[in-house]
């Protein structure tokens, strides 16, 4: 091979030199490219990168290298790869090229071309670093400007929160004020003071209609020359005048600005000229209107926004009802006091049952754990020396024993897979569950569920059917023995509630994300022509050892029909599907046992699993499932 040049070699040599490259790479990469395999990898940006490298050597032109580069780069910046990381991409290169030219070439040849290579791999270090320089520049300096938005941000909604905190807590402080006293005067003073307190207020008036008459009369006034408001009356009979229309109609009056326009009479228009001006009527119920509040201004200084009128109305109403039932406080007051009292007993008795409850939901769990650790080993000494002495020649020629022995065994193993139950509610209930993932078919667990069940259902006259639409579910991330006790506790529960001839189906469907195809999922279900499920149950069949209608009444088999059982199928079905982070729940009509409704039980699945994943991505409704709601579209 004397004479090779660098770029002949490079191209001959491809087939060993990359493949040993991506390997080094992929030790080196991060827990996404590591499950990847080494073709896969090669093909993301590894032979993208070879080509440009041979390009710049047989031409001596780095353009198409440095976008490479960049592209690299760029890649490797987005998901938080250090530059050290980085580098390691044309370093690993050149050690895979001189360790396969060392073994193909003579030593002299060797050193020759890696001579030639060097200003490349130069050029690649210095493009990288420069370029990883330049970009996380740029990522810096977004930051920093997406920080200073926040900051303007975060100062505007503090801004909004100081000042909705003052409103409220001027409204609290007017309440307990407003109910503390019977005098009229204390009342209004309290009123005008409390919003002339506030920001941009610069004066507050109350004015009450007379008793006697058909006028307003000026109640109380503060703020900025409100003297001058004395002895001001405003007729009613003056349908354009602005009090007047908020008194008579009984609505919210606002004034951006007050010029020559507005009327307001002579005196009001010149006291409030340039102003904004906010009128509130008093209302309280069943009578008239008692009067209107006053409040105004300057122009631009946002007064008037919806908390600002809110705070206003609430103010008003409080003071409508203050001055109408003035000769009720007492009474209002000593109701007021005993209702707060009952509340805080009522608060502190629930609060204490929801302490005793959670510690009784705590020992019961821990009970469940304990007793079921412990009785696994007896257990298993009686399932043992039962099958030794089955094989004992003594018992061997005796059928009854040999009967009895078997019925002992199956006994055991009833028992067994209860304790192996309690054992996943504890593990269930201590947020302690493993999966072991593994990519598994649908299809497959569904034929191995029909297989297990296959002598229960024959004995039942029962009739299960697996849909076509099974077998075109693609290959999810799951833990395969904890799937198929999902769709075996299922699919048993089915068979025991429903009538002898009836028929289970197991259906499914691929539910594709429109947005972000690593959120697809499947939908696995189980159709029976059972006795049904009434709506208030439907939540709580989902929790341990609860059982539907009259315990008593159950019969003892297993697949029998209402067949007994401890109750903790479904709450391990549900803690399984939910560790995988999906969702299980079930559409009924009703129960009836005459005219027999059925029930559906619905398995939301992640193709890719992403256990525990927040409730707020994947909120399945009890009511059903649509797709519109959760963005997807059905391959059906």
């Amino acid at each position: 091979m004397s004479g090779t040049s660098l770029v002949q070699w490079l191209r001959q040599e491809e087939a060993h030199v990359v493949p040993e490259w991506v390997r080094a790479m992929r030790s080196l990469a991060n827990f996404d490219e590591q499950q990847l395999s080494t073709q896969e990898l090669s093909q993301q940006i590894f032979l993208a990168f070879y080509d440009a490298f041979m390009q710049a050597a047989a031409s001596g032109e780095y353009t198409v290298l440095d976008e490479m580069i960049s592209s690299l780069v760029k890649n490797r910046v987005e998901r938080d790869y250090a530059v050290e990381e980085i580098l390691q991409v044309p370093l690993q290169l050149k050690t895979a090229i001189w360790r396969r030219l060392t073994s193909t070439l003579p030593p002299v040849e060797s050193q020759s071309l890696m001579l030639e290579a060097e200003p490349l791999f130069d050029h690649s270090v210095v493009a990288l670093v420069d370029t990883y320089t330049r970009l996380t520049r740029e990522l810096l300096q977004e930051r920093l400007a997406e920080a200073e938005f926040l900051t303007r941000r975060l100062t505007v909604t503090t801004e909004e929160v100081d000042r909705a905190v003052l409103q409220l807590r001027t409204l609290f402080s007017l309440s307990r004020a407003l109910s503390a006293t019977l005098d009229v005067d204390a009342i209004l003073g309290l009123v005008v003071e409390s919003l002339v307190g506030l920001s941009h207020v610069h004066r507050c008036a109350v004015w009450l209609r007379e008793s006697d008459g058909n006028q307003l009369v000026l109640a109380s006034a503060s703020g900025v020359q409100s003297d001058r408001l004395r002895g001001i009356v405003i007729p009613l009979d003056q349908p354009d005048h602005v009090l007047c229309q908020a008194y008579l109609d009984r609505q919210v009056r606002i004034i951006e600005r007050v010029d020559r326009e507005v009327s307001l009479g002579a005196d009001l228009s010149s006291f409030y000229q340039g102003c904004a001006l906010l009128v509130v009527p008093l209302l309280s119920t069943g009578v008239a209107p008692l009067g209107i509040i006053a409040v105004d201004g300057l122009v631009g200084a946002q007064l008037f926004d919806a908390s600002f009128i809110s705070l206003v109305r609430s103010i008003a109403e409080q003071a409508a009802v203050a001055l109408h039932n003035a000769q009720l406080y007492q009474e209002v007051t000593r109701f007021n006091q005993q209702l707060e009292q009952m509340v805080q007993e009522r608060t502190a008795e629930l609060e204490k049952a929801n302490r005793d409850l959670e510690k009784l939901d705590r020992t019961k769990s821990d009970f469940i754990s304990i007793a079921a650790h412990e009785l696994k080993t007896p257990l298993t000494l009686i399932e043992g020396y039962t099958n030794i002495l089955k094989e004992d020649a003594l018992i061997a020629g005796q059928p009854h024993l040999q009967n009895m022995l078997r019925g002992i065994l199956r006994g055991t193993g009833r028992l067994q897979q209860i304790i192996e139950d309690m054992i996943d509610v504890s593990l269930i209930d201590a947020n302690v569950l493993t999966l072991h993932l593994i990519p598994t078919s649908v299809a497959s667990i569904a034929g191995l569920v029909a297989t297990d069940l296959a002598k229960a259902v024959r004995e039942r006259k029962q009739t299960l059917v697996i849909e076509d639409s099974i077998g075109t579910l693609p290959y999810i991330e799951a833990d395969t023995q904890r799937l198929h006790q999902v769709l075996l506790n299922i699919v048993s529960n089915a068979v025991k509630y429903t009538p002898d001839g009836g028929t289970i189906t197991i259906w499914g469907r691929y539910l594709a994300n429109k947005e972000d195809p690593s959120l697809d999922f499947v939908e696995v279900a189980v159709t029976d022509t059972g006795i049904g499920i009434d709506p208030e149950d439907q939540d709580r069949i989902f929790d341990k050892f609860y059982h539907t209608g009259n315990v008593g009444l159950h019969s003892s088999g297993k697949t029998k029909f209402k067949g007994g059982g401890p109750g903790l199928g479904l709450a391990i079905a549900k803690g399984v599907v939910e560790a995988h982070g999906g969702r299980i729940w079930v559409e009924s009509e009703g129960h009836d046992e005459a005219r027999f409704p059925g029930s559906t039980f619905h398995i939301l699945l992640p193709v890719k699993a992403q256990p525990r994943c927040p409730d707020a991505i994947y909120e399945v409704s009890s009511a059903g499932l649509t797709i519109e709601d959760f963005n997807f579209y059905s391959t059906e």
